[in-house]
């Protein structure tokens, strides 16, 4: 699960997603196949999530 802010449109949240399954992919992990979900993040000041630990995208 990725975590943006909600105000980036669709297709921002489309591209992001596409990133982060590229560099998964590209990684020195054995992944094939990934699955991407985006969900709006809660506030945060600071551009982090505080119920996941993972980085907010905008």
């Amino acid at each position: 699960m990725v975590e943006m802010a909600g105000d980036p449109t669709v297709r921002r949240g489309h591209e992001i997603g596409h990133q982060v399954s590229d560099r998964l992919k590209s990684s020195s992990l054995a992944v094939e196949h990934v699955v991407v979900h985006i969900e709006p993040a809660p506030a945060a000041e600071d551009g982090f999530s505080k119920t996941m630990g993972s980085h907010l995208y905008s």
